[in-house]
C-alpha cells in the first residue's frame, strides 16, 4: 500500500512544478486529515469559476475514497 508521501513523490514526478508547493500541500493534507480525524466536516465552496474548483476537488476527494485510482501519465 502506498504512503501519504509516496502518492505525493509520485504527483511531482508527474508534475514538477508542483515542487515549490510540497510542504503546502503535505499541511494541507495533514488539517484535512486532522479534521476528519476529529470528526469534522470539509466544506468546499466558491462563485463562478470557484464554484467549479470546489466541485472538482470534492469529486477528485470522493473518487479516492471509495477505490484506488493510478497515478495520470507523466506529461512532457
Amino acid at each position: 500500500m502506498q504512503t501519504p508521501n509516496d502518492i505525493l513523490n509520485a504527483l511531482i514526478e508527474c508534475h514538477p512544478a508542483l515542487h515549490p508547493l510540497r510542504s503546502s500541500i503535505q499541511e494541507a493534507f495533514h488539517l484535512i486529515c486532522r479534521c476528519y480525524e476529529q470528526g469534522g466536516t470539509l466544506l468546499c465552496c466558491g462563485n463562478g469559476g470557484s464554484a467549479a474548483d470546489a466541485d472538482h476537488i470534492v469529486g477528485e476527494l470522493m473518487k479516492s475514497f471509495l477505490r484506488q485510482r493510478p497515478l495520470p501519465p507523466k506529461l512532457s
